[in-house]
């Protein structure tokens, strides 16, 4: 099993003293488009990507193969050495979600598509959705994610957090959310934490991981013997705005000792 550490300025401050060489991989949220610290981060490590260069990296956008640079996108994970690619099951916050039937038709066309395009296996992720759009609970709802990856013959990237903002939102308890996944085809699993806004909603905000997250990973590592990678996906948002704090450019020590602190309490539950 291996680690993998969302690159930030602090994970790269921490790299260059010395302090988490033990990770295996760099990851970029290439969804945002960002990929500035590419370079740095290849040249030190394999790279994770998620998501694709460019606009609206969701599988469930139905423009999702449109106006993309697939040469260059190429050559981004031949040098980045990934061993697969993974996308969200969404379609994004600012995008309109279709009906049930038509997500699964739009998910399964984009899934064949990179397909063609693609020799790698393929992760999709499961997606939170907030307390009170019930018009697209189906996305997060956990027989959707598991007739996705299903329908798909997709493997399953499981973020903890999503799962707990989910299941808060669709009213379920957080285990029996958990246990109604697509467990056995898990191969990543994203780690971070959640937060309350201002209106008391959990949010999933990338924060760091508390004791309750730590025992669902050690409950997950039991349950599944399919995983292979574990990722601390770290760098908050704005709960109330849902706006990203910038997370390359500066340090803000504080997060830098909780993304130290998660990494070797990771590395000692692996064994590493």
């Amino acid at each position: 099993m291996e680690l993998s550490v969302n690159y930030m300025e602090e994970v790269k401050e921490l790299y260059e003293e010395g302090k988490i060489d033990f990770v295996d991989y760099f990851k970029l949220f290439s969804i945002n488009g960002d990929l500035s610290p590419f370079d740095w981060c290849a040249e030190r490590k394999k790279v994770l990507f998620h998501g694709m260069t460019g606009d609206g990296s969701n599988i469930a956008r139905k423009d999702f193969l449109e106006n993309r640079d697939y040469d260059l996108q190429k050559r981004y994970f031949e040098k980045s050495r990934v061993p697969y690619i993974s996308f969200h099951i969404s379609a994004g916050s600012n995008y309109e979600l279709e009906n049930e039937e038509d997500t699964i038709k739009t998910i399964k066309r984009n899934v064949e598509g990179i397909r063609k395009i693609f020799d790698y296996d393929i992760l999709l992720e499961n997606s939170p959705v907030r307390k009170g759009n019930t018009p697209y609970y189906f996305i997060s709802r956990p027989e959707f994610i598991k007739r996705v990856i299903e329908e798909t013959n997709t493997y399953f990237l499981l973020d903890i957090s999503h799962a707990r903002a989910a299941a808060y939102s669709l009213d379920i308890p957080y285990q029996e959310y958990i246990d109604a996944l697509p467990l056995e085809k898990i191969r990543e699993i994203h780690l971070s934490g959640c937060v309350k806004n201002k209106a008391g909603d959990v949010i999933a905000n990338h924060s760091k991981m508390n004791e309750e997250d730590f025992e669902i990973l050690n409950y997950l590592l039991e349950k599944s013997k399919s995983i292979q990678v574990l990722t601390l996906e770290m760098g908050p948002y704005d709960p109330d705005t849902d706006e990203t704090i910038p997370a390359y450019g500066k340090i803000v020590p504080e997060l830098k000792q909780e993304v130290y602190e998660n990494l070797i309490r990771l590395k000692e539950i692996m064994g590493k």
